[in-house]
């Protein structure tokens, strides 16, 4: 149920990570972030289909197309271990994955609805990057548990 598995996935925004470069940016800050908490990032780029699924409609081609993308300019421009996993978040999750990157946004907050919202997975919120003061967003529909738990990341955050 996720007691277990920490990581982050992004984008989670609508409208967040619509290009390559811009998935990459938010690869570098949760890079960045994971070896401020003494954490080695362990990245899985996803894609909206599996590798073998190229050709079965423009989205799901243009999808795997930019995942081998961003998992190369990763593997060129960091020392990080990075993987493709395409759709298959499941093998990135038992892999122990600590950063999930989502084809984008909408996916990014379909996966978290499902993991968090409907199947319970304890979140603590998603840590804004690119700001001076600790910010933590949470979904509008979220437990109070996991209100508290977001709460309490940002407090922690703010005594590193």
């Amino acid at each position: 149920n996720g007691d277990e598995h920490e990581f982050l996935l992004s984008p989670v925004g609508i409208d967040e990570g619509t290009t390559v470069e811009d998935r990459f940016k938010i690869v570098e800050k949760c890079i960045d972030f994971l070896k401020r908490l003494e954490k080695t990032p362990k990245i899985a780029v996803l894609a909206e289909g599996r590798e073998d699924d190229f050709g079965r409609g423009n989205e799901v081609s243009k999808s795997i197309t930019e995942s081998k993308k961003l998992t190369k300019l990763i593997k060129e421009n960091t020392s990080e271990d990075v993987k493709n996993y395409f759709i298959l978040i499941e093998k990135a999750i038992n892999d122990g994955c600590n950063v999930i990157i989502a084809p984008n946004g909408r996916v990014g907050n379909i996966v978290f609805r499902s993991l968090v919202l409907l199947n319970s997975w304890p979140s603590y919120g998603a840590v804004t990057f690119g700001m001076d003061k600790i910010y933590i967003d949470t979904s509008r529909d979220q437990s109070i548990d996991g209100y508290v738990r977001s709460l309490i990341l940002a407090n922690d955050l703010n005594n590193l």
